[in-house]
This record gives C-alpha cells, structure tokens and sequence, in this order.
C-alpha cells in the first residue's frame, strides 16, 4: 500500500527521524493527500485520506514518534469519495482540520489528541477552501458557497469554543457570480479583520478580474461593493494574498494583458488604494506552471514557480514593488534566506520547580504577547503585552496564574505573539 512518512530536517540540512523517516500510520490502507502543520514544539501534526474510507490525523514527536496510538485519530467517514481536506495550527499546540463529505465540518484537537469541538458546515456544498487560525484558538475561513444560485463568497469566523460568530451561513461577500468565479484565498490583519480575494466575470470587458473585500471582526464589510485589485482590463487568473507592512496586502495573479501568460503584483494599502501603480508590477513573463508565494518578513515577497522541463525558479518583489537583481534557480550554490522576524527561545532551566526564565529576540520594534497556556489551551498567565523595541528580551515565569494562584505540576505551553506571527514551545514544571 501507499504509505505516508514524514521527516525532520534541520537547518544544516541533516535527517533528524533516521534515513526514511516515520511512517505516519501502520494502517494497512492506501494513505493520500498528506498535510503537515508543525506543532510548535520541533514535532508535526500529519493529516491525510484513505479512499472510500476516512480521513486521519496522526501527531508526531520532535523525536519522530507516533503520539495518538499507530493509525492516528480517525476524523471522519468519507465514503463519498472525497478525502480532501485542510489542516492548521489553533495557535496553542493543537491543531484544526476541515474536510469535505456528507459530513462536511471542522474539528479542533489539543495536543494529547482530545477533540475539543467539533462544528459542522450547514451544507455540503459550502465549501471554505481558506483557513487560517485566529489567533485565539479558533479560524477564519473564506470560501465559495455552490449550494444554490447565485453563486457567492462567502467569510466566517469560528470561536475558540467552535462556534460560527458570523450566522451559520457566514457573511456574503459578493453575489451574482457566474459558475466559474471562486475565492481564491484569505489574509488576517492585526486588527483581525479579514481580506478575502476572488475572481470574477467583470462586464462589459467579459474578461476574469480579481477582486477583494475587507471584513471587519464583527462581520461588517468596509467597503460598499467590492474592489477591483488592478485597474488593467485583461484576462486574469486567480492567485495568491500576503500580508505585508502597515496591514497593507500584495495579491499576485496570472495575466494575459501580452498574448502570453504572465504573472503580475499589486499591493493594496488598508482603503483600497494602489501603492505599486496602476500598471501593476510584472514579476515574470516566463511560462511557469505551479507557483507559490510568500512573505519576505520584510513588506515583500518571495515567488518560487516551476517551469515544465527547465527547473524550479524564485523571484523576490521588495515592499516597494521592486523586482530581486536576479531569478535565482534552486539548484545554483547560492541562495538568500530570508531572516526571521523573532525568536523564542527553550526556557531555562527545563524542567523547572519554582521559577524558569524565557528569553525572545525582536528583530525591530514589534507589537508583542507572551503567554503561558495549559494543556487545554487556557491562558493562564500574560507575561508580557504591548510594544516591544528589537533586541533580548528577558522574563520569569514563578508557575503562579494571574490570580497569583500556584499551579500544579504539569506540561505547560508558552507562545509568544509578534504582530500576527507566533512560536510555542513547551516547558514541564515539577513541585
């Protein structure tokens, strides 16, 4: 049978869970379409489909063990055929997963493999391909809503108890879409608002364009209609969102504005208005295939896409709008890294019996939250809030909540928030 492994690297490129990983089940079943999330403490969380059967998720161990028994946690029952599905991060060392079936949902697990709550979708067409974790153990999610005309985009919000806060049928974003329009991704700002991205039949041209909304935390839109991300009449395909600096989002598309495939940018700051010019900026005019984007933790971002027959290729867009000096192809002996915004550091000492110091580093001046979480993703104590200035920073955690109440011995998580980022790691205190 199809079997999934997983495997650690570490940043000298060595294999951290022997030369051929971890089987992530002993399952004797054909095992597809993995998905892996790290759990914020050197270990992952692995999901993945067994036709005409189920979905699983399995948790392993920094030291490459299975955690939640040799199959994993059955999910649910997909013997309609469909075994896609979506797995994140909650934020406090669990993990969120949705999937589409007869049973379409979510479900939030801890990190000892406890489900925490399961929420159903309301119709099995209502399918929301964008999940993002909140930041307070819930999601947002955004969509296409196919279960009957007119098409529509929809947005929600899941709370961290697993309750949609927007209606069960969530927010419309935009309605009266042809069939062939789709969402086609979600960012969160730091205001926790939602910036949803779609593409759609735009009249009279009668060409795809790409749009966006904002919603706001209570459900409400910020904008009357929906806003047009470039102002090029062309044919467009649908792509990817980043957040960059001052809460301001890059969007990225296919465009056929020459004859040819092409791939365009654009950034939009929090009204709607075009910082990289009404020309957009053209990233790369060669005939890729897959791409994907990410953030460069500086405002811009980093292209890598596949090129049939010639390689895989990458490409960096500055927060200006500004292209890289060269496309970089993976293979050559040179590459930049990008540098990472902050770290968390393992708390000293580890176990600890009164009192442990945790130290993070800030690469500039950032909004920060530090706080100790128990194994069920309460907070129980806030170290530190508010804005930070770059550099070491220290902190001692004596095991006493915000009540000044002592707490037992056991694991406890600490993660640490800057801007819309997080890192957890986990410390054991013994009496």
């Amino acid at each position: 049978p199809t079997r999934v492994r997983v495997n650690r690297i570490d940043h000298y490129g060595n294999l951290q869970w022997g030369s051929f990983g971890t089987l992530v089940s002993l399952g004797e079943q054909d095992q597809y379409l993995p998905k892996v999330v790290p759990d914020g403490t050197g270990g992952a969380f692995i999901s993945f489909g067994i036709p005409l059967d189920s979905i699983y998720i399995q948790h392993i161990s920094s030291t490459g063990e299975r955690l939640w028994g040799d199959e994993g946690i059955m999910i649910t029952d997909t013997s309609n055929y469909n075994f896609d599905h979506i797995l994140i991060q909650d934020g406090f060392g669990g993990a969120i997963i949705q999937w589409h079936g007869y049973d379409t949902g979510f479900k939030r697990y801890d990190s000892q493999g406890n489900e925490l709550w399961y929420v159903p979708s309301p119709h099995t067409a209502l399918y929301y391909s964008y999940v993002l974790p909140s930041g307070d153990g819930g999601a947002v999610v955004g969509g296409t809503d196919r279960t009957s005309a007119p098409i529509k985009i929809i947005a929600n919000r899941i709370s961290h108890d697993g309750a949609f806060l927007w209606g069960q049928n969530g927010v419309i974003i935009e309605d009266s879409l042809s069939t062939s329009s789709d969402a086609t991704d979600i960012v969160l700002r730091s205001d926790s608002s939602i910036v949803i991205y779609w593409t759609k039949v735009n009249n009279p041209v009668n060409d795809f364009d790409v749009f966006t909304q904002t919603v706001k935390p209570d459900g409400s839109l910020v904008f009357q209609g929906s806003i047009p991300i470039s102002t090029f009449n062309s044919l467009k395909g649908g792509g990817r969102a980043i957040l960059s600096n001052n809460n301001s989002v890059i969007f990225t598309w296919s465009d056929y504005r020459s004859g040819d495939k092409q791939f365009y940018s654009q950034r939009l700051d929090t009204i709607g208005y075009q910082l990289w010019g009404s020309m957009d900026v053209l990233v790369t005019n060669r005939d890729y295939a897959i791409y994907r984007a990410i953030s460069d933790l500086k405002g811009g971002m980093i292209i890598v896409w596949e090129e049939i027959l010639n390689g895989i290729f990458a490409q960096q867009v500055s927060n200006n709008g500004n292209l890289g000096e060269i496309v970089t192809s993976i293979d050559m002996p040179y590459e930049k890294v990008a540098p990472q915004q902050f770290t968390l550091y393992q708390n000293f000492p580890n176990p600890f019996n009164s009192s442990s110091e945790i130290r993070f580093e800030l690469t500039e001046r950032s909004e920060v939250k530090l706080t100790i979480f128990n194994l069920l993703g309460q907070e129980i104590k806030s170290l530190v809030r508010g804005t930070q200035p770059s550099g070491v920073h220290e902190s001692i955690w004596n095991g006493k909540d915000d009540s000044g109440l002592s707490v037992t011995s056991g694991i406890y998580y600490y993660r640490l928030k800057v801007n819309n980022e997080f890192q957890i790691r986990k410390m054991i205190l013994l009496r």
